[in-house]
């Protein structure tokens, strides 16, 4: 069914500013159920004292399936719709998360509060048994909605702003979506480029400034401010972020691979230097940023970039997210399932599209939802008022086969599915694998392990494809380039010898990952021995500690002993002393009596 043209009145002039929505191939809402749902929900509002202030007087408005009412974008070309107008239309048609039966949704939702006891100060068996549900979902492709979960709060305006990021006047790279507009409707546009640089204060002033032809007003967004206090990370985030526990576990060890036709390649002992001396930075700022959004940005469809999961969570304002599980049914080839997600980048732009077997559900987030999304899922996101999120990306061990899906969609359409690149990411992997020797004493899934394993031996096939961007240049003299490389021979080892314990031929992992099965998200429940690397030499301690202990308390015990004889000696000879002296005083009393 198309979404219904809602006639509600909400104008004094007696014009409805409602918007109908095209029909839609992911959903099938009446009236009635949206109005329902309304009833039901306590539908917040959107719209109160945004009109003139952060949209322009006369902007239209769009209903949305969980009866929620927002502004639609309002940059749109003269005369025309516009590719984000009808985006948002068709997002507001998808079935809200609410109306969906937990059996029939593909997102798991839960309320913190029903887990723990101290929400903010777990005990370990509540933190243990959250975090393994997540864990659980992402591992298979769920996205997890947490509700109940508050981050500090934080307002929209210049003190709360300055003490968030330390000062006002620092330079920032926007999303502009007057100037996406432009270039994407007029044949010879003005601008080549969809970003502006200004200063952050500005941005933050220009959420509320009037629109006026000397002085245009802008809706940006304002994507991965990497976020300075990481005080605001949840728990629930921290115990899944496994590529941070990597490093962490990798600190000690320095691998570089030395150029061969350096003169004098000689170096100090890897032993004087704390782990490596020079990683991307993208590599620990992807995993907590800020967003700063405009009221009216629309985000097109997307996947998150490099296979990573992503969480997401509101400070102020809301955003209208959709989520797309993209459908394998009926290909069962992993090269088609790609070509699937390329052509899953036409949904929500207001076009034609083929109808297609994809579930699609809205949230709309708020303060006190935490929504972690697996890799691989699809998604537009709408900000109908300005608001600050703040969120992040993360690898687990137990999700390896979908990162290796979404680095090999990134190779053949990087260009057209993912508007973020990630160059530390890769780093990131080979660090997960040069850890797994700290796993030796527990078995690990097989399929993932599979998947990291692919992502370490042919890493070259997952080189990220930048249509009109350009690609990744390394420098071999340059010492950040070396070190991945020394890492990435030594993590070769490690996964070769995990394949050869196991008696894994590489031919498999090539069978196993190019055939999607019943479900390519299915980690399966197979597992992989990794006692093999119980003596790999990264963990290998000395084994005699416990008798260095001894010889320590020995020589302190023989310290004892000879104090003490020591001891009895000075006591022995003050005795002598004074009997020389009394003896001394004896003869000269006897001497002067005679």
């Amino acid at each position: 069914m198309s979404f219904p043209a809602f006639g509600v009145d909400l104008n004094p002039d007696g014009v409805s500013r409602f918007s109908s929505a095209p029909p839609s191939t992911l959903t099938s809402l009446t009236d009635s159920d949206v109005d329902d749902m309304a009833a039901q929900l306590g539908v917040v509002d959107m719209v109160a004292g945004v009109e003139g202030v952060e949209f322009p007087p006369g902007t239209s408005q769009v209903k949305w399936a969980s009866g929620i009412v927002t502004m639609e974008p309002w940059i749109t070309p003269i005369g025309q719709d516009g590719p984000d107008v009808l985006g948002v239309r068709s997002m507001a048609s998808a079935p809200d998360i609410s109306q969906i039966e937990s059996k029939d949704s593909f997102v798991y939702i839960f309320d913190i509060r029903d887990l723990c006891k101290n929400v903010d100060d777990p005990d370990l068996e509540d933190r243990t048994t959250v975090v393994q549900l997540i864990k659980d979902k992402i591992s298979r492709g769920i996205p997890v909605l947490v509700r109940g979960f508050p981050l500090p709060s934080i307002e929209w305006d210049f003190s709360s702003v300055n003490r968030m990021k330390g000062s006002l006047l620092n330079p920032v790279s926007i999303q502009e979506a007057r100037l996406r507009m432009a270039s994407e409707t007029y044949t010879k546009s003005p601008v080549a480029d969809l970003h502006l640089e200004l200063k952050l204060g500005d941005f933050i002033a220009a959420a509320t400034e009037p629109d006026s032809e000397d002085s245009p007003k802008m809706c940006g967004n304002l994507l991965d401010s990497y976020s300075v206090d990481w005080s605001a990370m949840p728990w629930v985030i921290a115990d899944i972020n496994e590529q941070a526990t990597a490093v962490y576990q990798n600190r000690r060890d320095w691998h570089i691979r030395l150029n061969k036709n350096a003169k004098g390649k000689e170096i100090a002992e890897p032993e004087t230097f704390s782990g490596p001396q020079s990683m991307h930075p993208d590599g620990w700022q992807l995993q907590m940023w800020d967003l700063f959004t405009h009221g009216g940005f629309f985000t097109r469809i997307h996947h998150d970039a490099a296979g990573a999961g992503t969480w997401m969570a509101i400070r102020v304002g809301g955003k209208m997210w959709t989520l797309v599980d993209v459908s394998q049914q009926g290909i069962r080839s992993r090269d088609r399932l790609v070509d699937r997600f390329y052509h899953a980048t036409d949904l929500f732009t207001g076009t034609p599209s083929q109808p297609v077997p994809h579930k699609a559900v809205t949230v709309c987030l708020q303060r006190g939802d935490i929504l972690i999304q697996p890799p691989n899922i699809m998604h537009c996101v709408y900000t109908p008022v300005k608001s600050i999120a703040t969120g992040g990306h993360f690898y687990m061990y137990s999700s390896m086969h979908l990162t290796e899906f979404g680095c090999r969609v990134d190779h053949r359409k990087g260009g057209w599915t993912t508007n973020q690149v990630h160059p530390g990411a890769s780093r990131l992997m080979i660090n997960m694998a040069l850890a797994l020797p700290n796993f030796s004493d527990k078995p690990m899934l097989k399929i993932p392990f599979l998947g990291l394993a692919r992502l370490i031996l042919d890493r070259d096939a997952y080189e990220p494809s930048l249509d009109g961007v350009g690609t990744a240049r390394y420098y071999p003299q340059d010492i950040q380039h070396r070190e991945e490389l020394g890492e990435l021979d030594k993590a070769k080892k490690i996964i070769q010898a995990v394949l050869e314990a196991n008696n894994i031929p590489l031919s498999q992992v090539d069978i196993l990952l190019q055939s999607l099965g019943r479900d390519y998200k299915d980690p399966g429940d197979e597992q992989v021995d990794l006692s093999c690397l119980r003596e790999w030499d990264t963990i290998r301690v000395d084994e005699d500690y416990r008798q260095v202990l001894k010889d320590v308390v020995w020589f302190e015990q023989q310290k004892v002993s000879a104090a003490a004889a020591s001891g009895a000696g000075k006591v022995a000879r003050q005795r002598l002393r004074e009997a020389i002296q009394l003896e001394k005083h004896s003869i000269r009393g006897k001497s002067s009596n005679n």
